[in-house]
């Protein structure tokens, strides 16, 4: 008879855990299933796994921005809510950072921080499996004054500080206490930080957690070379420019550091190069209007430099959807990479007395800015050392004032940055022999600001040739249009050569 009672004791025990693991099911199966329905995020990009504290975070991706960002917070989950549903969250994100915020739940359901760290471990587990080059980022469980009034605060740091010695001994994993940003300096929750239910947060909560999350994840944040080397990564509503570590054809190197940001350029060599070599060096800047492009918009010039026996290089820089900058720091990027290469002639068989820059639309500003010999826009932008002998400008920005291209606007409305960085503004008496190409009906840049620049760096005594495509936009030569932007194509690189030759770069 005990033997009966003890075996109905554990199938009704059995049958309790299911109920339990069935009712999370139920409770949450729609709303993991609209999740796992929901356009797949870019390959390569940031996952946000956890309770309502991320679920309720809908500005996260605009708060985080450029960084590329997808939510799958869900419902008022619990860690072990996280395991159940791991399989239609995780592996399908193809993430490389994964950020999970979990465990408040757990504690106000009587669990203790045993339960959370174990549970958290497995996670761990099932992720790095899963998604082998990713970097996990746990976040703190929040000190909120609904915690204190339950009593559980202790708990809470308990759980807080066994998530550090988590982090601490398990590569690949990192902690971020956000609680210093949410509490003063006694340590005391700021309420105005928390709604009324005095768990979650309000807007100006989740910006206190950004000012912490923001710069860890700008600066741990590093897709994989597979995924960087995509050029095109689809989206659902947008393409998600990824920073290339490498490309194909090209020898990368970084040129500069700002912050825990590297900056690299990518060099074309011709063939029979040498080290011995003192070659012309073509210095080739994407476009983007300051916000998007890579250097993978830009090799082609750079392979085509190693086509005519020069050295090709194509840096990257700083851009706004990429970095949150400003133009003034496209500008200064620019400038330190041709230093940069001027510093290195030697290892790269260049000759530093040769250097062309060459850019397109914004790009065509970036190399304007090469030519310039006084100290930049931005605060960390010196005077140059080397200038390039030659300026090869695609449907430049040159003028940035009221009238130009972006105007005040694209400098915060402010008229003074606009002139600070307008190139016919600020560009000395002498400048390099400067070829110019622009379409007529280009809307984006206007025709009439190349021709002002031509006219004025004639009036001053230098050579500039203007070449114009009537009738043709902004990328005059792209298939868009048609034939007459495959003959346009053609001349540009037929005319560069031209120039180039009767500079003597190319024989």
């Amino acid at each position: 008879m005990k033997h009966i009672t003890r075996f109905l004791a554990v199938l009704t025990l059995l049958a309790l855990t299911n109920v339990g693991l069935h009712a999370a099911e139920r409770k949450y199966t729609k709303d993991v299933a609209k999740l796992a329905a929901a356009p797949a995020p870019a390959p390569g990009g940031i996952l946000m796994v956890g309770s309502s504290i991320f679920r309720k975070w809908t500005t996260a991706a605009d708060d985080l921005s450029p960084l590329p960002v997808t939510n799958r917070g869900f419902g008022g989950s619990k860690t072990d809510d996280q395991l159940f549903f791991f399989d239609q969250i995780v592996p399908s994100s193809q993430a490389s950072l994964v950020m999970w915020y979990c465990g408040s739940n757990d504690l106000n359901a009587s669990r203790t921080p045993d339960d959370i760290l174990k549970n958290t471990k497995e996670w761990i587990s099932k992720t790095q499996a899963a998604l082998p080059k990713a970097t996990i980022l746990i976040v703190s469980v929040i000190r909120s004054p609904q915690k204190r009034e339950k009593g559980v605060l202790a708990e809470v740091d308990a759980t807080n500080k066994a998530l550090i010695e988590l982090a601490k001994s398990t590569p690949g994993v990192l902690f971020a206490d956000v609680n210093p940003a949410l509490e003063t300096a006694d340590g005391e929750p700021v309420m105005e930080f928390y709604v009324s239910d005095k768990l979650h947060l309000t807007p100006e909560g989740y910006r206190r957690m950004t000012s912490v999350l923001k710069p860890l994840l700008e600066a741990k944040w590093k897709p994989s070379e597979v995924i960087a080397s995509v050029s095109k990564v689809e989206k659902s509503s947008e393409k998600v420019e990824v920073t290339p570590l490498s490309i194909k054809g090209s020898e990368p190197f970084i040129y500069r550091k700002v912050g825990n940001v590297e900056l690299r350029l990518h060099v074309v060599k011709p063939k029979s190069w040498s080290k011995d070599d003192h070659r012309p060096c073509v210095i080739s800047y994407f476009g983007g209007g300051w916000a998007s492009g890579t250097p993978e918009k830009s090799i082609g010039w750079a392979i085509w430099a190693a086509d005519q026996g020069m050295v090709g290089i194509a840096p990257d820089y700083r851009t706004r959807k990429r970095f949150d900058t400003t133009p003034e720091d496209c500008i200064a990027d620019g400038r330190a990479a041709m230093r940069w290469i001027a510093e290195h002639a030697a290892e790269l068989g260049i000759d530093a007395a040769k250097l062309i820059a060459i850019g397109a639309s914004a790009g065509g500003h970036v190399a304007g800015w090469t030519a310039i010999s006084a100290v930049g826009p931005s605060t960390d932008d010196p005077a140059p050392t080397t200038l390039p002998a030659a300026l090869v400008l695609i449907n430049p920005v040159s003028d940035t004032k009221l009238g130009g291209y972006g105007g005040p606007t694209r400098f915060g409305n402010k008229p003074e940055r606009a002139l600070a960085a307008s190139v016919p503004d600020q560009m000395p008496t002498k400048m390099p022999p400067t070829l110019i190409f622009h379409g007529t009906d280009d809307k984006t840049v206007p025709y009439a600001n190349s021709t002002t620049l031509r006219d004025k760096l004639i009036a001053t005594g230098n050579r500039c040739e203007l070449v114009t495509f009537e009738g043709l936009g902004h990328s005059y030569y792209s298939s868009s249009f048609g034939a007459k932007g495959k003959e346009a194509f053609a001349k540009t690189q037929t005319d560069t050569a031209t120039f180039l030759t009767s500079l003597g770069f190319i024989k």
